[in-house]
């Protein structure tokens, strides 16, 4: 399914966004704040997950909430996961 998710960049990784065309639908807006919002319009949530993952912690997912629910259940998984391996 179609999915338009929308993150917002902050820090010295913006530059690296702009820098590149990670996404054929790829649009940004710089923020009066000074972050960056980066939208996609993506197929499905999948595909869009690494480029989030190579951008923590200077990200965050803003939509679709179903996105950053998957991501953070990943996250708490990799977390768990990782502390019971140093326990072991």
């Amino acid at each position: 399914r179609q999915v338009s998710d929308k993150e917002e960049v902050k820090n010295n990784k913006i530059r690296i966004v702009l820098r590149k065309k990670w996404h054929r639908s790829q649009e940004t807006k710089e923020l009066k704040d000074g972050r960056l919002e980066v939208v996609f319009n993506v197929n499905g949530t999948e595909g869009i997950k690494p480029w989030i993952y190579g951008f923590l912690p200077h990200v965050e997912v803003v939509a679709p909430p179903e996105l950053r629910e998957e991501l953070l259940a990943d996250l708490e998984g990799a977390i768990r996961m990782n502390a019971s391996a140093k326990n072991d």
